[in-house]
């Protein structure tokens, strides 16, 4: 009897079949052995071959949890991923000339990734561009941002251009690019490429995309030689079943807990609890104003603000949090000022303000004959000026700029007509001569706005000009001019001297480059990215940042 037998192999499905049985074609379904896992590359995000920087800061994606460490020289650094994204950082000492880096990865079950290398060429005597060409580049707005997975973020990404001498330069093309799990621009393009206006602004609308978590965008120009700039954002998957939630805390300018302080954000209003956290459900979303009593609470005696008011954009069906604790700082009890029956200074009067760590204190001068008024609420007709740690302050510089120097003017609303004229240390060490920007923190614009100048006036001291300052109450901070490079745990970007925290959520708490922390059950935080400004007169180091959150 003749029979055929055939065989066939289709993926994994077996067909077998013999012309002498009716019907008799029979399969089975292979089991196949599954294969490891690829494992993941070791990926280094763009580096510039050429630096004027006696230091890079490198940053990449490798395996969750794995150690990368970099070699250049008798240099050897060794740094972790983040538990979620991969993501890590590592900041490198650079000598002059040619630098050659190798860098590998051993992911948390001991595979080993093989070295790759790459070479870094640092010249910080290289030629200066054009007085007026593109030397630097900085983020002026729109960094650390939360936004809805698959929608444009809340504010465009604005970066700032500005020359040797921090002038803002126009016209300078620059390419935004979104080089981790990012998402698209106007053009539908991960690429984009803006010139600068005459205020050396690039604006870029970027769409976050579909992934939820940690998204980079890099933005630079061509013959940039120090760094480029980074934007980071939270993206986050929202939900309709799921309720919309905002989520901070308060403390105050001893980093301690605020409690049962009135917190009000529209129509809604709660108390802190006995850590100083506080929660809003259903809270109205977009851009709000998040106003906090700080003369609410008593668990602490002394003077406090009044009403403060911080920004924040509430995203619709997620659970919302701050990017930072909410800073109510206690302020010192001031001095009574003395005044005729029209309100001005009878005389020259001093006011030495308590100073926060060993460094001189702030001088306040008030000349006679100025006029001072004070809003018809206000009872105690004080004068109030506390000096706060960079790291305390509420309100963080924009624009690139990084200042030690900041400190608040009290009553609120309280106004001069003539300027306070302040004498502070130069806690920036900056040099002999350089001229210096008075900032004052406006509450409408959201950001710090030119109120008058300084200047360092020895080696120890800075002063405000007395022609144009401080004529009201307000934030002020006393900073270079010109914008520095910075380099934080993920990358150069433009944050304040400040830890601004962005929080992403998850189910395991993970911390960027080794920082310890315990989670709380009733807190949804598994990573914070942490961004400090580092001046150029400063030098990066990889030691764990303040954990704020």
């Amino acid at each position: 009897m003749k029979t055929l037998f055939g065989m066939l192999l289709v993926g994994s499905l077996l067909a077998i079949w013999a012309d002498n049985l009716p019907l008799a074609t029979a399969s089975a379904r292979l089991q196949e052995k599954p294969e490891s896992p690829a494992p993941i590359p070791l990926l280094l995000f763009p580096v510039q071959p050429k630096t004027r920087l006696p230091f890079q800061t490198l940053e990449g994606t490798a395996a969750p949890g794995s150690q990368v460490t970099f070699k250049t020289g008798n240099q050897q650094v060794t740094t972790t991923t983040t538990n979620d994204s991969g993501l890590f950082t590592v900041n490198l000492d650079l000598a002059p000339g040619p630098n050659l880096i190798t860098f590998s990865a051993t992911d948390e079950q001991g595979k080993y990734l093989p070295p790759k290398q790459l070479t870094i060429i640092s010249e910080p005597k290289a030629p200066l561009p054009p007085a007026d060409g593109p030397y630097q580049i900085n983020w002026a707005s729109g960094a650390a941002q939360s936004g809805l997975v698959d929608s444009e973020l809340p504010q465009p990404l604005v970066a700032l251009v500005t020359d040797s001498g921090g002038q803002p330069v126009s016209n300078v093309p620059v390419t935004f690019q979104a080089v981790h799990q990012g998402g698209w621009f106007s053009n539908r393009l991960p690429q984009i490429t803006v010139k600068t206006d005459r205020h050396g602004h690039a604006e870029a609308r970027y769409q976050v995309g579909s992934k939820a978590g940690i998204q980079l965008v890099r933005a630079t120009f061509d013959g940039n030689m120090l760094s480029p700039t980074v934007f980071l954002v939270n993206a986050k998957a929202s939900s309709d079943n799921q309720t919309t939630w905002l989520h901070g805390a308060l403390t105050d300018n001893y980093n301690r807990p605020l409690e049962n302080v009135v917190v009000r954000v529209g129509k809604q209003e709660v108390r802190t609890a006995s850590d100083g956290r506080f929660n809003f459900e259903k809270p109205p979303t977009g851009p709000q104003i998040c106003e906090v009593l700080g003369d609410s609470h008593q668990k602490y005696p002394g003077r406090w603000p009044g009403v403060m008011k911080f920004p924040v954009t509430i995203l619709p069906g997620v659970y919302n949090l701050t990017h930072r604790p909410f800073t109510v700082p206690k302020l010192h009890d001031g001095i009574a000022l003395p005044l005729d029956s029209s309100g001005r200074i009878t005389q020259d009067t001093t006011y030495i303000v308590p100073r926060i760590d060993t460094n001189p204190s702030i001088e306040v001068v008030i000349r006679a004959g100025t006029r001072v008024t004070f809003p018809a609420s206000v009872s105690d007709r004080r004068l109030s000026i506390t000096q706060l740690s960079d790291d305390n302050v509420p309100f963080g510089l924009d624009e690139g700029r990084a200042s030690k120097l900041f400190f608040l003017v009290e009553p609120a609303g309280v106004t001069f007509d003539r300027p306070l004229e302040i004498t502070a240390p130069n806690l920036d060490k900056l040099p002999v001569g350089m001229k210096l920007l008075l900032a004052r923190y406006d509450e409408a614009a959201h950001r710090y706005l030119a109120a008058g100048t300084g200047l360092v006036v020895n080696p120890g001291t800075v002063q405000s000009d007395d022609r144009k300052g401080i004529l009201q109450a307000g934030w002020y901070a006393l900073t270079p001019i010109a914008p520095a490079p910075e380099s934080t745990s993920i990358g150069y970007i433009n944050g304040t001297r400040f830890c601004n925290c962005l929080v992403h959520e998850g189910p395991h708490p993970a911390l960027p480059i080794g920082i310890k922390r315990e989670k709380r059950d009733d807190e949804p935080i598994s990573l914070i990215v942490f961004m400090a400004r580092f001046p150029s007169w400063e030098k990066p180091t990889n030691q764990s940042p303040k954990l704020l959150h």
